[in-house]
């Protein structure tokens, strides 16, 4: 086990959940996690109004049959600040014995969870369906996806894998495993989570998917990197991207640079085209062949 310590804390900005717990596992009993709700993620489509029907649930640009059946935990990770994360897991595993699987781990910085809306009392935004579509993907891929709410950049990373490392078993997270995928602007969250080495030390593969790295990071540890990002924001690559990172990037052959008119992100069905699915494809299957490669190296 991994475990995280630092120097110091702050109290971050308590925000007051404005939800009601609708189901608490049936393993909190012998665990002091905080189980807020347990549902699928077509049950958790409809109670958002996300869609008509699970059956019809399209969270991202292309559809994996079965996905709706991810299971979504949503858990309090800090009782200091109230700070939630929603944990997705494959349709085939029984939340009711987390401790008997171990699965590579996934996490989605700030912006994809949803219970960060629900806990300010707003809507989810109405791109929502295609954020939290990236984390089924990872589910239905066999890995166990983290969306969670840091709020506070330096210290939320670190309360998250306090929370994960002290945790483990009980969530069935193989913390030799961690991959982080970051979009947008959640590049700087990815960004100081591997610029700290006690951090660093448990994190095997980052995507920064059209985010930009911090160009003063210097990587700690063995981090295996994926980059993709449009020709409009070629010019600003060395601006942008640190010569460390560069030099990685160059090295394992996993910098792609796409067509700035496609649509490749993701976030919308009506802007998909087979060009955009392919390239969010090739990226998922990166990061699982990724962190499923650590964990032959390390038998």
């Amino acid at each position: 086990m991994v475990r995280i310590r630092r120097a110091g804390r702050f109290r971050a900005h308590a925000a007051v959940l404005m939800f009601v717990v609708a189901a608490v596992s049936p393993a909190r009993g012998a665990s002091d996690v905080d189980f807020l709700r347990t549902e699928t993620m077509g049950e958790q489509s409809v109670r958002l109004g996300l869609t008509t029907s699970p059956a019809t649930y399209e969270p991202l640009n292309y559809r994996i049959p079965g996905q709706e059946e991810v299971r979504v935990v949503t858990v309090s990770y800090d009782p200091e600040s109230d700070l939630t994360a929603d944990i997705y897991y494959p349709p085939t595993v029984d939340l009711q014995t987390l401790s008997e699987i171990s699965l590579p781990v996934v996490i989605f910085p700030a912006g994809f969870s949803v219970s960060r809306f629900e806990s300010y009392g707003l809507p989810p935004p109405k791109d929502q369906p295609g954020a939290v579509g990236w984390a089924t993907v990872f589910a239905m891929q066999g890995a166990i996806a983290v969306a969670c709410d840091v709020e506070v950049l330096d210290e939320g990373f670190h309360r998250l894998f306090d929370f994960l490392t002290g945790h483990e078993e009980e969530l069935g997270l193989d913390l030799s495993r961690i991959g982080i995928w970051a979009t947008s602007g959640s590049g700087k969250f990815a960004s100081i989570a591997i610029g700290y080495p006690e951090i660093a030390q448990a994190i095997r593969a980052v995507q920064f998917f059209s985010a930009d790295p911090n160009p003063t990071i210097t990587p700690e540890g063995d981090i295996a990197f994926y980059l993709v990002y449009p020709t409009s924001d070629a010019r600003k690559r060395w601006e942008t991207i640190g010569a460390a990172l560069a030099r990685r990037l160059e090295i394992q052959g996993t910098e792609v640079v796409v067509d700035s008119t496609a649509p490749y992100k993701g976030f919308t069905v009506d802007d998909h085209t087979p060009e955009s699915i392919d390239i969010v494809r090739k990226a998922v299957v990166w990061m699982r062949d990724t962190l499923e490669a650590t964990a032959v190296r390390a038998d």
